[in-house]
């Protein structure tokens, strides 16, 4: 069982049941194992969702920095976004849910986004 293994396998889950049906318990299960094997390649749930966020939203932040038309990146960036949540609306969910799994990949999305709204506004952030 590798770390790749599990990860397709709690994305399938999620699809499959939402973010209350996935529980290390239900992915050991899935998997054949017992769940404190899970716990040495994903750590806790939280750290399941941020593995499963690094994955999934990985490609979003593909290209970032290489437009020097901050508007333009940041509709690319968006619509990037929009493509990864529509192929897995359960994960964002689970997310949205577990502010301890809002790290990574998603935090760098969130962070990028700041910085280019920042720059094309003269509102103040909060």
């Amino acid at each position: 069982m590798t770390r790749d293994d599990i990860l397709a396998t709690a994305l399938t889950l999620l699809d499959e049941s939402g973010g209350h049906g996935l529980t290390l318990r239900t992915l050991a299960a899935r998997l054949g194992v017992t769940p404190m094997s899970l716990y040495h390649h994903v750590g806790d749930h939280a750290g399941l969702l941020r593995a499963l966020s690094d994955r999934v939203y990985a490609e979003v932040m593909e290209a970032v920095g290489e437009s020097p038309d901050r508007r333009a990146e940041i509709q690319a960036l968006l619509f990037r976004y929009y493509l990864a949540v529509g192929r897995h609306p359960q994960l964002t969910l689970a997310i949205f849910t577990t502010p301890e799994a809002f790290a990574g990949v998603t935090r760098q999305i969130t962070d990028r986004l700041t910085t280019l709204l920042a720059a094309v506004t003269a509102e103040p952030t909060r």
